[in-house]
Protein backbone atom coordinates (compact mmCIF):
# COMPACT_ATOMS: atom_id res chain seq x y z
CA UNK A 1 0.00 0.00 0.00
CA UNK A 2 1.56 3.13 -0.95
CA UNK A 3 1.47 6.34 1.65
CA UNK A 4 -1.02 8.08 -0.40
CA UNK A 5 -3.70 4.89 -0.44
CA UNK A 6 -2.83 4.56 3.59
CA UNK A 7 -3.83 8.36 3.84
CA UNK A 8 -7.17 7.45 1.57
CA UNK A 9 -7.43 4.85 4.17
CA UNK A 10 -7.46 6.82 6.93
CA UNK A 11 -4.81 4.30 8.61
CA UNK A 12 -2.57 7.74 9.10
CA UNK A 13 -3.95 10.65 10.50
CA UNK A 14 -2.12 13.45 11.38
CA UNK A 15 1.86 15.21 11.25
CA UNK A 16 4.28 12.47 10.65
CA UNK A 17 7.23 14.64 12.67
CA UNK A 18 7.12 16.83 15.63
CA UNK A 19 5.42 20.11 15.39
CA UNK A 20 8.41 22.25 16.02
CA UNK A 21 9.80 20.55 12.11
CA UNK A 22 7.40 22.98 10.80
CA UNK A 23 7.71 26.58 9.62
CA UNK A 24 3.63 27.30 9.58
CA UNK A 25 1.06 25.40 11.42
CA UNK A 26 -2.44 26.76 9.52
CA UNK A 27 -5.81 25.62 11.24
CA UNK A 28 -8.73 25.50 9.20
CA UNK A 29 -8.56 24.78 5.62
CA UNK A 30 -10.89 27.74 4.61
CA UNK A 31 -9.74 30.10 1.50
CA UNK A 32 -7.43 32.18 4.02
CA UNK A 33 -5.79 28.84 5.66
CA UNK A 34 -5.48 26.74 2.38
CA UNK A 35 -4.28 30.19 0.52
CA UNK A 36 -1.67 30.60 3.89
CA UNK A 37 -0.85 27.43 3.34
CA UNK A 38 0.18 27.99 -0.76
CA UNK A 39 1.91 30.44 -0.07
CA UNK A 40 4.09 29.43 2.31
CA UNK A 41 5.12 26.16 0.65
CA UNK A 42 5.72 27.95 -2.27
CA UNK A 43 8.09 29.81 -0.37
CA UNK A 44 9.96 26.26 0.62
CA UNK A 45 8.50 26.44 4.00
CA UNK A 46 7.34 23.16 6.08
CA UNK A 47 3.49 23.61 6.13
CA UNK A 48 1.42 21.56 8.81
CA UNK A 49 -2.26 22.32 7.30
CA UNK A 50 -4.63 21.23 10.23
CA UNK A 51 -8.39 20.27 9.94
CA UNK A 52 -10.98 18.81 12.11
CA UNK A 53 -13.33 18.12 9.51
CA UNK A 54 -13.69 15.24 7.43
CA UNK A 55 -13.92 17.46 4.58
CA UNK A 56 -11.65 20.36 3.02
CA UNK A 57 -12.66 23.67 2.65
CA UNK A 58 -14.07 25.14 5.15
CA UNK A 59 -16.99 27.81 5.02
CA UNK A 60 -15.33 28.56 1.21
CA UNK A 61 -16.89 25.05 0.35
CA UNK A 62 -20.51 25.45 1.41
CA UNK A 63 -20.83 28.56 -0.69
CA UNK A 64 -19.36 27.04 -3.55
CA UNK A 65 -15.86 28.35 -3.81
CA UNK A 66 -17.14 31.59 -5.66
CA UNK A 67 -14.94 34.54 -4.64
CA UNK A 68 -15.13 37.90 -5.88
CA UNK A 69 -12.08 39.23 -7.76
CA UNK A 70 -12.41 42.28 -9.77
CA UNK A 71 -10.13 43.09 -12.81
CA UNK A 72 -8.96 39.09 -12.85
CA UNK A 73 -7.50 37.31 -15.81
CA UNK A 74 -10.17 35.52 -16.59
CA UNK A 75 -12.63 38.23 -17.14
CA UNK A 76 -10.27 38.41 -20.79
CA UNK A 77 -12.08 35.28 -22.03
CA UNK A 78 -15.61 36.56 -21.94
CA UNK A 79 -14.91 40.01 -23.13
CA UNK A 80 -14.89 42.02 -20.06
CA UNK A 81 -13.01 44.45 -18.92
CA UNK A 82 -12.62 46.60 -15.13
CA UNK A 83 -10.71 48.40 -13.33
CA UNK A 84 -9.51 49.38 -10.11
CA UNK A 85 -11.47 52.57 -9.94
CA UNK A 86 -15.10 51.02 -11.05
CA UNK A 87 -14.18 47.90 -8.22
CA UNK A 88 -13.71 50.78 -5.96
CA UNK A 89 -16.67 52.63 -6.60
CA UNK A 90 -18.75 49.19 -6.42
CA UNK A 91 -17.27 48.66 -3.10
CA UNK A 92 -17.47 52.20 -1.87
CA UNK A 93 -21.69 51.98 -3.22
CA UNK A 94 -22.81 48.76 -1.30
CA UNK A 95 -20.58 49.40 2.02
CA UNK A 96 -22.76 50.38 4.92
CA UNK A 97 -22.49 53.91 5.52
CA UNK A 98 -19.55 55.20 7.71
CA UNK A 99 -17.40 52.22 6.24
CA UNK A 100 -15.60 54.03 3.78
CA UNK A 101 -13.69 55.77 7.12
CA UNK A 102 -11.95 52.57 8.41
CA UNK A 103 -12.23 50.47 5.33
CA UNK A 104 -10.98 52.46 2.34
CA UNK A 105 -7.01 51.68 2.94
CA UNK A 106 -8.67 47.56 3.07
CA UNK A 107 -10.58 47.78 0.18
CA UNK A 108 -8.04 49.29 -2.02
CA UNK A 109 -5.47 46.62 -0.99
CA UNK A 110 -7.90 44.28 -1.91
CA UNK A 111 -8.43 45.41 -5.08
CA UNK A 112 -4.83 45.73 -6.28
CA UNK A 113 -3.66 42.22 -4.69
CA UNK A 114 -6.63 39.80 -5.53
CA UNK A 115 -6.00 39.59 -9.14
CA UNK A 116 -2.34 38.97 -8.37
CA UNK A 117 -3.39 36.83 -5.68
CA UNK A 118 -5.61 34.53 -8.09
CA UNK A 119 -2.81 34.26 -10.54
CA UNK A 120 -0.65 32.87 -7.86
CA UNK A 121 -2.87 30.32 -6.97
CA UNK A 122 -3.20 29.06 -10.19
CA UNK A 123 -0.02 29.47 -10.51
CA UNK A 124 1.26 27.01 -7.62
CA UNK A 125 -1.73 24.81 -7.45
CA UNK A 126 -3.64 22.38 -9.49
CA UNK A 127 -6.46 24.76 -9.33
CA UNK A 128 -7.87 26.07 -12.09
CA UNK A 129 -10.83 28.72 -11.92
CA UNK A 130 -13.26 29.98 -14.45
CA UNK A 131 -15.85 32.95 -14.99
CA UNK A 132 -19.21 32.18 -13.20
CA UNK A 133 -22.36 33.15 -14.31
CA UNK A 134 -23.40 35.69 -11.56
CA UNK A 135 -23.66 39.43 -11.67
CA UNK A 136 -22.41 41.94 -8.85
CA UNK A 137 -24.81 41.17 -6.39
CA UNK A 138 -25.96 44.31 -6.50
CA UNK A 139 -26.26 45.48 -10.33
CA UNK A 140 -27.65 48.28 -9.58
CA UNK A 141 -25.24 50.22 -7.87
CA UNK A 142 -22.26 52.73 -9.63
CA UNK A 143 -19.67 50.23 -10.94
CA UNK A 144 -21.40 46.62 -10.92
CA UNK A 145 -20.91 44.17 -13.49
CA UNK A 146 -23.13 41.85 -15.02
CA UNK A 147 -20.40 39.23 -15.78
CA UNK A 148 -16.63 38.80 -14.76
CA UNK A 149 -15.72 39.26 -10.82
CA UNK A 150 -17.32 36.62 -9.69
CA UNK A 151 -14.69 33.10 -10.71
CA UNK A 152 -15.77 29.75 -9.56
CA UNK A 153 -13.60 26.53 -9.29
CA UNK A 154 -12.77 24.22 -11.67
CA UNK A 155 -13.69 20.33 -10.75
CA UNK A 156 -10.70 19.39 -8.54
CA UNK A 157 -10.57 15.91 -6.97
CA UNK A 158 -7.59 15.55 -4.39
CA UNK A 159 -7.04 11.95 -5.31
CA UNK A 160 -5.22 12.77 -8.48
CA UNK A 161 -3.19 16.03 -7.07
CA UNK A 162 0.33 15.74 -7.47
CA UNK A 163 2.30 14.70 -4.70
CA UNK A 164 5.90 16.39 -4.41
CA UNK A 165 8.15 14.70 -2.36
CA UNK A 166 11.31 16.02 -0.47
CA UNK A 167 14.36 15.37 -0.18
CA UNK A 168 13.98 13.47 3.24
CA UNK A 169 11.01 11.83 1.97
CA UNK A 170 7.96 13.36 2.92
CA UNK A 171 5.50 14.45 0.69
CA UNK A 172 4.77 17.96 0.24
CA UNK A 173 1.38 17.30 -0.14
CA UNK A 174 -0.85 15.52 2.20
CA UNK A 175 -4.39 14.65 1.00
CA UNK A 176 -5.59 12.79 4.27
CA UNK A 177 -7.78 15.49 5.39
CA UNK A 178 -8.99 16.22 1.90
CA UNK A 179 -10.16 12.53 0.89
CA UNK A 180 -14.03 12.46 1.66
CA UNK A 181 -14.53 9.30 3.85
CA UNK A 182 -15.43 5.87 1.37
CA UNK A 183 -19.23 5.90 2.63
CA UNK A 184 -20.14 9.48 1.40
CA UNK A 185 -20.46 9.43 -2.41
CA UNK A 186 -17.84 12.23 -4.23
CA UNK A 187 -19.55 15.71 -5.02
CA UNK A 188 -18.79 15.80 -8.81
CA UNK A 189 -19.39 12.13 -9.84
CA UNK A 190 -15.74 11.40 -10.53
CA UNK A 191 -14.94 8.70 -7.59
Amino acid sequence: MTPIEKWQDGAQRGPAAPVDDFDLIVLGSGAAGLSAALFAAAQNRRVLLAEKSDWIGGTTAMSGGCIWIPCNHHMASIGASDSTEDALRYIRAVAPPGWAASEEHHWQAFVEAGAPMLRFVETHSPLRLHVGGEPDPYLEAPGALRRGRNVSPQPFRFAHAPVRQSASGDHAFRPAAAVAPRDRPARDGAG
